[in-house]
């Protein structure tokens, strides 16, 4: 039930990361301003330059691969969570999985095209790999790179010793932000507004075409010059 109502809802994060991977692809600016449905891209360039796949999907076919994959994310995490405890069967890890469909933020997660499921199932992958392995840490950086939230495992692998794997996930995640600035990140020119934006009349800029979702309202805020649409 949940993945069916999931077709009738918008899908608001999945089309600012669209918008964010289009920015890329357009040599547009990713900080400019509000993107889909009036809300700004606040990932990492890095994040950015991994979403140019989903920008180059059509919409429908974008939500639709982003919805499979979500789900097949939470039966992975699943398995992986369970694999802990020993051998799982199939049948056990599918009600998990579904158990965890039926949660809040979980469902919250499908519904509105969230990364959050991709950022579990790598970091249960990578963390709960032997600490022999030297590339441990390596999952957990890549992830960091797109939502800045998992370098808290860091501090949990410090707290662990576990300080090679921790070194190793500081690593990749710098590395992220050096590809991702030198790769997407374009500054905005010093009074020029927003590059790629059509100036109104009375002053307020509106987001192009091509990341607009909506006309500029009254309830809107130009980033550019810090005043809202009038």
């Amino acid at each position: 039930m949940v993945v069916i109502r999931a077709f009738g809802v918008v899908p608001v994060d999945l089309w600012v990361y669209r918008d964010g991977g289009r920015a890329v692809l357009d040599a547009d600016p990713l900080y400019a301003g509000p993107l889909a449905h009036g809300l700004p891209f606040t990932y990492p360039p890095w994040a950015a330059i991994l979403f140019t796949s989903l920008a180059l999907l059509a919409p429908a076919a974008a939500k639709l691969v982003v919805l499979i994959g979500n789900c097949a994310l939470a039966v992975l995490a699943a398995a992986r969570t369970l694999s802990t405890l020993g051998r799982a069967p199939v049948a056990l890890v599918l009600v998990a999985a579904s158990a965890a469909v039926a949660t809040e933020a979980v469902r919250t997660t499908i519904h509105i095209g969230q990364v959050n499921l991709l950022l579990l199932a790598v970091i249960l992958w990578d963390l709960l790999r032997p600490d022999d392995r030297r590339s441990k840490g390596v999952g957990l950086g890549l992830v960091a790179g797109i939502k800045l939230t998992p370098m808290f495992f860091v501090l949990y692998l410090v707290a662990t010793r576990r300080f090679r794997a921790a070194i190793t996930a500081a690593g990749t995640f710098l590395a992220t932000v050096v590809v991702g600035f030198s790769r997407s990140y374009r500054p905005i020119p010093p009074g020029s507004g927003s590059p790629g934006r059509s100036s109104t009349p009375a002053g307020c800029t509106r987001t192009p075409p091509h990341r607009r979702t909506s006309p500029c309202t009254a309830s809107s805020y130009d980033w550019a010059d810090r005043r809202p649409c009038g």
